[in-house]
């Protein structure tokens, strides 16, 4: 008898149990979450808060063709891909999540997105393990002019062409090592840039840097410009980037020889 009035209280017992193994595993997956949640902030792949641009893909679902089998292979954008792109882009540029574009582009195609993608901010990542400084990103920085910094490492020299209202601009990155390529990512935060010698004219921008600290020149000065054409090495035409003119969009080109 004594034996069944404790076997009353079996189901009560095994209740509270399972009550307490749920708080428990609850707690548990509260604690991972947590843990994940700064890493994955610390790495930017908070989904939560980024929306992110596989440069590759999208350039291809807009026409491009891929150069070669090798996967690293740049895929080949030009100004229409451009165009198309920025019109598919739309929606996500001007949502309400960071901007982070993956995949190796010509300079003027992160350049036209970080641009097109204000005032949201833009980061380029890196698959590569060992990018400069450690870090799988780059943020897109918007210097304010007149404002030189030598600890940005970047030179920039204009050359006017005052009757066309032109000006181009020919950019470089020298740090202590004197290579380009160890430039650290954070450093884009860094970079102060003299003022345009000419206001709203039409800007031609090309140099040697990580693409970047290309984008960040680019947005700089995008407000200060009729428009605003960049090219990537030694590409035989310039690609407009961003555009204050109505008869000039992102995407047109020209030829780079035009001075």
């Amino acid at each position: 008898m004594k034996k069944r009035k404790n076997m009353k209280y079996l189901p009560v017992l095994s209740a509270c149990l399972i009550i307490c193994l749920i708080a428990s595993a609850g707690i548990a997956a509260d604690t991972n979450s947590n843990s994940n949640n700064d890493q994955t902030e610390a790495a930017l792949y908070d989904y939560n808060k980024y929306v992110y641009i596989d440069a590759d893909a999208v350039a291809k679902e807009c026409g491009a063709l891929q150069q070669g089998n090798d996967p690293l292979t740049q895929t080949q954008w030009n100004g229409d891909v451009l165009k198309k792109a920025l019109k598919k882009l739309e929606p996500t540029l001007h949502g309400d999540k960071i901007v982070a574009v993956m995949g190796h582009t010509p300079s003027w195609v992160l350049a036209a997105i970080a641009c097109a993608a204000e005032p949201n901010q833009c980061y380029m990542f890196s698959a590569d393990p060992n990018f400069p400084g450690g870090a799988p990103y780059c943020p897109i920085a918007k210097p304010e002019l007149g404002k030189y910094k030598p600890e940005g490492h970047v030179n920039i020299t204009f050359e006017n062409d005052v009757e066309s209202k032109r000006t181009f601009g020919h950019f470089s990155v020298i740090n202590a090592s004197g290579n380009y390529e160890d430039y650290t990512p954070a450093d884009t935060l860094k970079v102060g840039l003299p003022d345009v010698p000419i206001r709203n004219a039409d800007i031609f921008l090309n140099g040697s840097a990580p693409n970047p600290v290309a984008a960040t020149v680019a947005k700089a000065y995008k407000d200060h410009c009729n428009s605003l054409w960049m090219k990537y090495h030694e590409e035989p035409v310039y690609t407009c980037v961003w555009s204050n003119s109505p008869n000039i969009k992102a995407g047109d080109q020209t030829a780079a020889a035009l001075k």
